[in-house]
């Protein structure tokens, strides 16, 4: 018997309909490449679930089996909040198995006030504004086109998720982490705008599951290059952005600051390894972490760096960024420029070239014919800086 959590949820098996296609259809994005957002509507014989309503705090907390099926979340939307109380700290969990699913649109909107500090909501409430995986199979599965504002974790993939991919999301201002992977599931982030986070990505295991995860790091040092277990972050932008309130426990450090944030890569024992490919990062200070967490990724866990390769790092902060860039052993692996317009026409650039995404009411609109495209970006950052 379906639970009232589903009276607004109507299956369906796609056939084609013009009114689908008229939604899903590419959209040229000026010179840049076109948008691909929701392209898994398109693709015949799959079972649908429409989510359209606001499902304010509410959760949707798929536990029925799902493998192949589209969520149709385009119509939908939702609250997060754990601060000053707890009204909804999970707003959407697939955990029922969804096997190469794949979710589409949605909005989830916080409520958490800006002031609210790092400890004090913490302290509260754990969360993340979308979790997949952590109950049956979700292999391949495929987050594309969600907005999420002001949670705590962006994005959770929790176990039984390996092969999945995150693509076309935008995600801004994070009291933790862009993404949680610390159940250290393989993926791919792509094409994806991550903006204003305390922390960026973050692959380290509880204190219950580090016996484990150093047996799987000794084990997969003698695994060839073609079985490693890979994380891949390409084509996508993330920046850090100071709130209110930090975690205190930093503050001993004189380069601390309120507001502050953390670090990129928060990263612990495990066989997972990164490849980075052609993003943007852009960081306006120090993180108020120990040094050894600054780099991209630390050097204590530069083992963990598969492959890099065209990445832009804007540094607005004082100074010369210590990194390390790992650009002894990945010739062009970082480079490092100081110009925030780098940063603001990528970001710019990638909103114009995604104009079927849920907005806000202060988001700014799309122009797609005023796209380039990233590739052309990067290009032109490049041929500046070697110059």
């Amino acid at each position: 018997m379906r639970s009232n959590l589903y009276a607004f949820v109507r299956r369906q098996v796609w056939k084609a309909c013009l009114s689908c296609l008229a939604l899903a259809m590419p959209v040229e994005a000026g010179a840049g490449a076109p948008d691909d957002t929701f392209a898994c509507i398109q693709e015949d014989g799959r079972e649908i679930v429409v989510l359209d309503r606001d499902y304010g705090y509410e959760r949707f907390h798929h536990t029925q089996p799902a493998d192949d099926a589209v969520f149709d979340a385009r119509g939908a939307t939702w609250r997060f909040q754990t601060f000053p109380t707890l009204e909804q700290n999970y707003p959407i969990s697939i955990k029922g198995g969804a096997r190469n699913g794949c979710w589409i649109g949605g909005l989830v909107q916080g409520t958490n006030p800006e002031s609210a500090g790092w400890r004090e909501t913490y302290n509260v409430a754990n969360g993340s504004g979308f979790n997949f995986g952590n109950g049956r199979s979700t292999e391949n599965f495929t987050l594309d086109g969600i907005r999420i504002d002001n949670v705590w974790d962006g994005i959770r993939p929790r176990g039984n998720a390996d092969g999945f991919r995150i693509r076309n999301v935008w995600v801004t201002g994070s009291r933790d982490d862009c993404i949680e992977n610390d159940h250290r599931e393989t993926g791919v982030v792509e094409d994806s705008l991550f903006d204003r986070c305390h922390m960026g990505i973050s692959v380290r295991p509880g204190r219950s599951g580090k016996e484990k995860a150093r047996a799987e790091e000794a084990a997969a040092a003698a695994l060839p290059a073609e079985d490693q277990r890979i994380f891949e972050i390409r084509n996508s932008l993330i920046s850090l952005g100071p709130h209110a309130n930090p975690n205190e426990k930093r503050s001993n450090y004189p380069w601390f600051k309120n507001p502050g944030h953390a670090m990129f890569f928060k990263l612990g024992p495990g066989d997972l390894k990164l490849k980075l490919y052609d993003n943007i990062f852009m960081l306006e200070q120090y993180p108020n972490n120990d040094q050894r967490a600054w780099g991209l990724p630390p050097e204590h866990y530069g083992h963990r760096l598969a492959d890099c390769r065209g990445n832009i790092l804007v540094w607005l902060g004082e100074g010369d960024y210590p990194g390390p860039f790992h650009n002894d052993k990945f010739a062009d692996c970082w480079t490092v420029v100081t110009d925030r317009a780098v940063w603001e026409r990528a970001k710019k650039d990638w909103i114009d070239r995604h104009p079927q995404l849920a907005r806000l009411p202060g988001d700014p609109p799309s122009h797609p014919e005023e796209a380039i495209g990233l590739d052309a970006i990067l290009e032109s950052v490049r041929a500046g800086a070697s110059g």
